[in-house]
């Protein structure tokens, strides 16, 4: 179906990004046979990025946390470099700085994993 939909609407993939993130709580899942999709099978995998989105199998956020968290906070740290107590820049270019750079990187995809930050655990199912 989908190899028909794309031939319809001339859309070509490219082999080496075609995966399928299998999401079950199924246990057994060896007798399922791996897909194929205009004559490439499809891997499976647990985890994939997607529009810069880390999406894990458990259907948690916690890498994607992560990695906003270290992405963040190297930009921090180099942006530190530029000021100090008694020199660098003003005030208002730090925080235009903030504003623009390590805020967009901190709130990237927050439609999609907001909810998580009322949780203990960023780690915790999508279910609780």
């Amino acid at each position: 179906m989908v190899q028909q939909w794309c031939y319809r609407t001339q859309l070509s993939m490219n082999p080496q990004k075609r995966v399928i993130l299998r999401s079950t709580q199924k246990k057994n899942l060896r007798r399922m046979k791996e897909p194929t999709l205009s004559g490439y099978t499809l891997q499976l995998t647990t985890k994939v990025r997607y529009l810069g989105l880390t999406l894990r199998k458990e259907l948690t956020w916690q890498t994607q946390l992560k990695n906003l968290m270290i992405k963040a906070d190297r930009a921090f740290w180099t942006c530190k470099g530029t000021s100090g107590k008694t020199w660098g820049l003003k005030p208002w270019v730090v925080h235009w700085i903030y504003t623009m750079v390590i805020r967009p990187i901190l709130t990237y995809g927050s439609t999609v994993w907001w909810l998580r930050v009322r949780k203990k655990s960023a780690g915790q199912s999508s279910a609780s």
